[in-house]
C-alpha cells in the first residue's frame, strides 16, 4: 500500500512538470527557458540564494525573486551584464530568446513520466492530488 501512494505521489508531481513545459512547448514551438528560468537554474548551480545574488548584484532580494518568476522583465543591461559575468555566460543567453533551450530531465523524472505517460485522466488527477496532499503534510511537520 505504502508504495502504491509513493508511486502516485511521484507520477502527480511528474505530470505537474510535464503539463508545464508542454505548454511551453505548444506556446513556442519548443522547449525554452525564460530568462527568470535561466537566472534561477544559474544562480542554483552556483549554491546562491536570492538574498546573497541580490547582495552581489546591488539589489534586493525581491528584486532577484521578481526577475526568477517573471514578474518583471525590464532588467537594467548593467544586471544583465553583472550576472552574466558572475554566470560565466555571455549576456544574449540570458536574453535571447530565439533559440530554444533544451530541458534535461532527471533519471526519476523520466522514469516517472514513462509509468504515468498511459494512465487515464483521472488517475493523473488522483496523484496529482496525492502530491499535494503528502506536500502540504510535509510542509506542516517541518
Amino acid at each position: 500500500m505504502h508504495f502504491h501512494f509513493v508511486k502516485i505521489f511521484f507520477l502527480t508531481f511528474l505530470r505537474d512538470v510535464i503539463l508545464l513545459r508542454y505548454k511551453q512547448f505548444i506556446e513556442k514551438g519548443g522547449f525554452f527557458m525564460t530568462i527568470g528560468d535561466k537566472i534561477k537554474s544559474k544562480r542554483k548551480e552556483l549554491g546562491l540564494t536570492q538574498t546573497e545574488l541580490g547582495e552581489r548584484l546591488g539589489v534586493q532580494k525581491n528584486a532577484v525573486s521578481k526577475w526568477e518568476c517573471g514578474r518583471v522583465t525590464d532588467i537594467p543591461a548593467s544586471k544583465i551584464k553583472a550576472m552574466a559575468d558572475l554566470f560565466g555566460v555571455a549576456p544574449s543567453y540570458l536574453i535571447d530568446d530565439d533559440s530554444p533551450t533544451p530541458v534535461v530531465f532527471d533519471d526519476f523524472t523520466y522514469a516517472m513520466h514513462n509509468e504515468a505517460k498511459d494512465l487515464p485522466e483521472d488517475k493523473k488527477k488522483m496523484l496529482l492530488d496525492m502530491a499535494r496532499f503528502m506536500k502540504a503534510e510535509i510542509s506542516k511537520n517541518q
